[in-house]
């Protein structure tokens, strides 16, 4: 049986405040588990829900959410990536 795992990437040297608020509110169990392909692909909608549901958005007006079936990204006005959360295989 293949064994999945979310993967947080962070895209910047100095975290932003608001990016710091934002990840402790995120559970650890959504990303650092490993688990099957469709708990995963489930984690990875849960934590694309919990950037919506948390205001982040909103708040920072030049922030852009970016979701597919395998990646969930933060990006800045400009295109530039903040956080990315993806599904990888663990070997």
């Amino acid at each position: 049986m293949q064994v999945y795992k979310v993967i947080k990437t962070e895209h910047v040297r100095k975290r932003p405040k608001w990016l710091m608020r934002f990840l402790i509110k995120i559970p650890t169990e959504l990303y650092e588990e490993t688990t099957s392909s469709e708990t995963a692909a489930g984690n990875l909608r849960a934590i694309g829900q919990l950037v919506l549901d948390s205001g982040v958005l909103e708040k920072r007006k030049g922030l852009q959410l970016q979701q597919r079936d395998d990646i969930v990204s933060i990006h800045s006005s400009r295109g530039g990536m903040y956080v990315r959360f993806s599904i990888s295989e663990c070997r």
